[in-house]
């Protein structure tokens, strides 16, 4: 499972304000890698991606989740 940290303070020098959006493309570029080489090294897997909350009360939020396929 992939999940996005949002805890507050947490940014190093980014400017706070933009911190979620630049997050989010972090995020995607990670995805992109780890499906590469998923698919580099001949895995199947089914991926399950959830929409991204915006409520920033919540720590983490659950981005997608990876099993193994037999396909």
């Amino acid at each position: 499972m992939i999940y996005r940290y949002k805890k507050f303070g947490k940014r190093g020098i980014m400017h706070a304000q933009k911190v979620r959006y630049y997050n989010k493309i972090d995020i995607g570029i990670f995805l992109f890698i780890l499906e590469t080489c998923l698919e580099h090294e001949n895995y199947t897997y089914d991926r399950i991606l959830f929409a991204d909350t915006s409520d920033d009360s919540i720590k983490k939020t659950l981005i997608a989740k990876y099993t193994y396929s037999s396909k």
